[in-house]
């Protein structure tokens, strides 16, 4: 199984040219969010800046009332419970009970699933990357980010599922390995708000620069 192990004599440069002031690449700029417990329709536009763009009639379906609810509306007040649900919580990915990856239940890491499974199944155009990249800026520690590169450096190829994407990020974080490697790389990089780096946000910028 590939690791971000397998990447850590670049690790370092990589993360200093993605994070450089000067760069065009996305750090802070997708990252920092004034309203981390809220969902609005700038966040529905956030996913562009990491190369994701979420077609603007299918924004305009997520944002309407209530009272006329459709598959992305329903996609959107999902996430919205998501985030009440998480706030103020310190839940980490890599401590996702692995059952819940079959039978997900109603705690945060289940309803982080069934969100995933959720968009796949009913919201055509839309993938589980679409939930990852709105959620991730919002709950660091517990959304991974997935993406073509992702998957491919996982998968070898660009194919898989989001879900079986989701195990493999999963179990290359149970190695102490892997979390020292994104700890040592991570705790240079602050927001605004002096909040350190995700170890998942760094693992993003690493596999994703060893595709540059």
């Amino acid at each position: 199984m590939a690791s971000v192990i397998d990447l850590q004599k670049m690790a370092d440069e990589w993360m200093a040219e993605y994070c450089d002031e000067n760069s065009l690449y996305a750090w802070p700029w997708y990252d920092n969010d004034s309203d981390p417990d809220g969902l609005s329709a700038f966040d529905l536009l956030a996913p562009s800046i990491l190369n994701y763009h979420i077609p603007h009639k299918l924004r305009q379906k997520m944002l309407v009332s209530k009272g006329n609810p459709n598959h992305y509306s329903v996609m959107k007040i999902m996430m919205s419970d998501f985030l009440k649900k998480t706030a103020n919580s310190d839940l980490r990915f890599e401590k996702t009970p692995i059952e819940l990856f079959d039978n997900p239940d109603d705690s945060p890491y289940g309803n982080l699933i069934s969100l995933i499974e959720y968009t796949n199944r009913n919201c055509a155009g839309l993938s589980g990357v679409a939930v990852t990249k709105i959620l991730h800026r919002k709950r660091p520690n517990l959304v991974p980010l997935i993406d073509r590169r992702i998957r491919t450096f996982y998968f070898g190829r660009n194919s898989g599922s989001d879900l079986e994407l989701l195990r493999l990020i999963h179990k290359d974080l149970q190695s102490d390995e892997s979390i020292d490697l994104l700890n040592g790389r991570r705790k240079n990089y602050l927001l605004a708000n002096n909040l350190e780096m995700s170890r998942l946000r760094a693992l993003d910028i690493i596999i994703w620069m060893s595709f540059e």
